[in-house]
Protein backbone atom coordinates (compact mmCIF):
# COMPACT_ATOMS: atom_id res chain seq x y z
CA UNK A 1 0.00 0.00 0.00
CA UNK A 2 2.96 2.47 1.11
CA UNK A 3 4.62 1.62 -2.46
CA UNK A 4 1.27 2.42 -4.10
CA UNK A 5 1.29 5.82 -2.15
CA UNK A 6 4.51 6.94 -3.09
CA UNK A 7 4.01 6.49 -6.53
CA UNK A 8 0.97 8.55 -7.01
CA UNK A 9 2.81 11.14 -5.29
CA UNK A 10 5.84 10.85 -7.39
CA UNK A 11 3.04 11.20 -10.64
CA UNK A 12 1.27 14.30 -8.63
CA UNK A 13 4.81 15.52 -8.37
CA UNK A 14 5.82 14.82 -12.11
CA UNK A 15 2.42 16.80 -13.11
CA UNK A 16 2.86 19.68 -11.35
CA UNK A 17 6.54 19.77 -12.91
CA UNK A 18 5.31 20.11 -16.36
CA UNK A 19 2.72 22.64 -14.99
CA UNK A 20 -0.79 20.66 -15.45
CA UNK A 21 -2.82 20.71 -12.84
CA UNK A 22 -3.55 17.14 -10.97
CA UNK A 23 -6.86 18.37 -9.96
CA UNK A 24 -8.26 21.41 -12.47
CA UNK A 25 -10.97 23.75 -11.09
CA UNK A 26 -11.86 25.12 -14.76
CA UNK A 27 -15.80 25.15 -14.52
CA UNK A 28 -17.54 27.94 -14.12
CA UNK A 29 -21.55 27.62 -13.45
CA UNK A 30 -23.88 30.52 -15.00
CA UNK A 31 -26.73 30.33 -12.76
CA UNK A 32 -27.40 28.33 -9.11
CA UNK A 33 -30.12 26.28 -8.40
CA UNK A 34 -32.61 29.03 -6.89
CA UNK A 35 -32.53 30.81 -10.52
CA UNK A 36 -33.45 27.95 -12.56
CA UNK A 37 -36.26 27.59 -9.87
CA UNK A 38 -37.20 31.32 -10.56
CA UNK A 39 -37.44 30.86 -14.11
CA UNK A 40 -38.19 27.13 -14.52
CA UNK A 41 -40.26 26.41 -11.46
CA UNK A 42 -44.30 26.87 -12.58
CA UNK A 43 -43.30 24.57 -15.37
CA UNK A 44 -44.61 21.00 -15.83
CA UNK A 45 -42.04 18.22 -17.82
CA UNK A 46 -43.56 19.22 -21.73
CA UNK A 47 -42.54 23.54 -20.76
CA UNK A 48 -39.70 22.22 -19.66
CA UNK A 49 -38.99 20.38 -22.92
CA UNK A 50 -40.05 23.25 -24.91
CA UNK A 51 -37.19 25.36 -23.39
CA UNK A 52 -34.77 26.62 -25.22
CA UNK A 53 -32.16 27.52 -22.45
CA UNK A 54 -29.49 25.67 -20.53
CA UNK A 55 -28.14 26.28 -17.19
CA UNK A 56 -24.62 25.22 -15.99
CA UNK A 57 -24.89 24.51 -12.16
CA UNK A 58 -22.55 23.41 -9.74
CA UNK A 59 -23.43 21.70 -6.64
CA UNK A 60 -24.08 18.13 -5.06
CA UNK A 61 -26.24 15.41 -5.48
CA UNK A 62 -27.89 15.03 -2.26
CA UNK A 63 -29.84 11.98 -2.90
CA UNK A 64 -30.67 9.64 -5.57
CA UNK A 65 -33.54 7.35 -5.83
CA UNK A 66 -34.45 4.91 -8.76
CA UNK A 67 -37.59 3.09 -9.65
CA UNK A 68 -36.87 1.56 -13.19
CA UNK A 69 -37.04 4.04 -15.60
CA UNK A 70 -37.40 6.87 -13.71
CA UNK A 71 -34.69 8.27 -11.35
CA UNK A 72 -35.30 11.24 -8.98
CA UNK A 73 -32.27 13.24 -7.81
CA UNK A 74 -32.31 15.58 -5.23
CA UNK A 75 -29.76 18.59 -5.98
CA UNK A 76 -28.04 20.94 -3.66
CA UNK A 77 -25.92 24.00 -3.85
CA UNK A 78 -25.97 27.29 -1.64
CA UNK A 79 -28.89 28.87 -2.95
CA UNK A 80 -30.87 25.62 -2.94
CA UNK A 81 -29.47 23.09 -0.36
CA UNK A 82 -31.88 20.03 -1.18
CA UNK A 83 -34.08 20.96 -4.42
CA UNK A 84 -35.69 18.23 -6.01
CA UNK A 85 -36.41 18.82 -9.81
CA UNK A 86 -39.80 18.35 -11.24
CA UNK A 87 -40.95 15.41 -13.98
CA UNK A 88 -38.14 13.27 -14.40
CA UNK A 89 -38.76 12.55 -17.54
CA UNK A 90 -37.38 16.26 -18.24
CA UNK A 91 -34.65 16.83 -16.52
CA UNK A 92 -32.52 15.20 -18.89
CA UNK A 93 -33.48 17.45 -21.31
CA UNK A 94 -32.46 20.67 -18.92
CA UNK A 95 -30.23 19.28 -16.65
CA UNK A 96 -27.16 17.14 -17.61
CA UNK A 97 -23.81 16.43 -16.39
CA UNK A 98 -20.82 18.19 -17.87
CA UNK A 99 -19.15 16.01 -20.77
CA UNK A 100 -15.49 15.86 -21.21
CA UNK A 101 -12.78 14.06 -23.65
Amino acid sequence: MEDQVAQRRRKLDELRSRGIAPYPNDFNPDSQAADVIARCGDLDGEGLLRLDTSYSLAGRVMARRSFGKAAFLKIGDRSAPGWTPPESRAFDAWICPRRTG
